[in-house]
């Protein structure tokens, strides 16, 4: 067993948690895992890992690369490895990929109109090789719920973590002009990616599983959550420090409602209900106010000025958009009028509902909200069947990718590790209310059972008698 893998307890005795499906064999002494890590860094870095050219384009897109950047034999080389092992493990087991994509019904068909829209694409290529992209990793999370249990799926990806730290510390002491940048009057650490922003936000969806993982060691849960914090401060994103204690605060109130009985946690829900809706009207109403008080500019860093010239070029293709990733073209096409307006360059409308909407129009954002919608319902058929284990940490997912796209285009983004992760989650939300539904059948099957096992073996045992 590995250094890794001892850093993880038995969750009960006698039943190690490193197991897969059908397979008893530690998770970290598998040769596919190792290769599994690769593909996740990967497509955490979106294959830009140690890709100069990628730099400048990651100055006007935050969380993503610009689909019009100008890709190198490096980018196309990671993309490259990444995809044939994702490739290679969903083949070798189609048939459980193939059911899963008939059960995850909205995520299958908004990848396939992703792929479609090269038809009407105002960069037909792009539009194609991007919806692949998009295909093919919804496809790979897919293997990953239905190869691996809910404990040896948080221990992978706080492996893929453990990685992407490694290779954002080795990079920002071996290559320090490309590991950091600057952050105004100071230096921001990006590490192994594009732009400081995504080291916070990808290092922030990978903190999450040491919050509600088992039978981790208490050094090493220590040691992860302290590293990945440092990563998080150190990339100088006021939206992952938001997130970050967001994070803490949301697996504090689930440690506190465990605790407690069905009642009880009931009634305190209710009754922090209302303070919370109070809240949320004061923000809105007030928000001006609040953001003068706050010292911020209203206009949110220019963010209300991208959106308001976006959306006059999403009402000129309300439904199906300008084809999946293809709309941002520089100076060229319908683009250019937005970069007009906003007066500065820019590689994304700074919005996860806009972006989707430029896109894929309506009936794109109609299959992603619907997927928010399927996913939030499955967090309470798990509450309610008692699946509160995976139900603490999809959900926190689900939050984070809701809250992340009110300033950021990374709804639907292809070869993004937090995109990837909110398919995770929501696939895996549906196998466990089916694993749930199963499991009390089964309890009751067996009751029925013993009730009518002394009746049908009445008669015999008074022949006997």
């Amino acid at each position: 067993m590995t250094e890794m893998s001892m850093a993880f307890e038995r969750a009960r005795p006698g039943v190690p948690i490193s197991r897969t499906i059908g397979d008893a064999v530690p998770l970290f002494a598998k040769v596919n895992t190792y290769a599994l890590l690769l593909a996740l860094f990967l497509f955490a870095t979106g294959g830009a890992f140690l890709v100069p050219s990628m730099e400048e384009h990651a100055k006007g897109a935050a969380t993503v690369v610009a689909a019009t950047a100008e890709t190198g034999p490096l980018h196309l080389l990671e993309l490259a490895l990444a995809f044939a092992i994702s490739l290679k493990v969903t083949l070798s087991n189609w048939r459980t990929v193939a059911s899963a994509s008939v059960q995850m019904k909205l995520f299958s068909a908004s990848a396939l109109l992703a792929t479609l829209s090269c038809l009407w694409s105002v960069d037909p290529l792009l539009s194609l090789r991007s919806g692949l992209y998009l295909l093919f990793n919804t496809l790979f999370m897919y293997y990953l719920v239905q190869r691996f249990p809910l404990q040896e799926l948080m221990r992978l990806m706080i492996a893929a973590g453990t990685v992407v730290a490694m290779m954002s510390i080795a990079t920002a002491i071996l290559l320090p002009s490309y590991a950091w940048g600057s952050a105004g009057s100071h230096f921001a650490l990006q590490g192994a990616f594009i732009a400081k922003n995504v080291l916070g936000n990808v290092a922030v969806f990978l903190l999450t599983p040491a919050l509600f993982v088992r039978g981790m060691r208490l050094w090493a849960r220590t040691t992860y959550i302290l590293v990945m914090l440092a990563l998080i401060v150190l990339s100088f994103s006021v939206q992952a420090w938001a997130a970050a204690l967001f994070c803490f605060c949301f697996a504090a109130i689930c440690m506190v409602f465990g605790r407690l009985s069905n009642k009880e946690a009931k009634w305190i829900a209710f009754v922090t209900l209302l303070p919370v809706v109070v809240a949320a009207v004061i923000l809105v109403t007030s928000r001006m106010e609040i953001l003068e008080f706050l010292g911020k500019d209203p206009t949110l860093s220019g963010r209300t000025i991208i959106w308001s010239a976006v959306l006059r070029s999403v009402l000129k293709r309300p439904m199906l958009g300008w084809g999946y990733n293809a709309f941002w073209q520089g100076f060229s096409g319908e683009s250019g009028l937005v970069l007009l307006q906003v007066h500065f360059p820019i590689a994304q409308s700074q919005n996860g509902a806009l972006e989707v909407l430029l896109g894929l129009g309506g009936v794109g954002l109609a299959l992603v909200v619907a997927t928010f919608l399927q996913g939030i319902r499955n967090v309470v058929k798990c509450f309610r069947l008692g699946a509160t284990e995976a139900a603490r940490w999809y959900l926190l997912i689900v939050l984070l990718t809701i809250g992340y796209s009110v300033g950021e285009a990374n709804i639907q983004q292809s070869n993004m590790l937090p995109w990837m992760m909110y398919i995770m989650a929501c696939t895996g939300l549906a196998a466990e209310v089916r694993r749930a539904r199963e499991e009390r059948m089964a309890i009751q099957e067996s009751a029925k059972l013993q009730i009518r096992g002394p009746r049908w073996n009445g008669p015999a045992q008074r022949a006997s008698a």
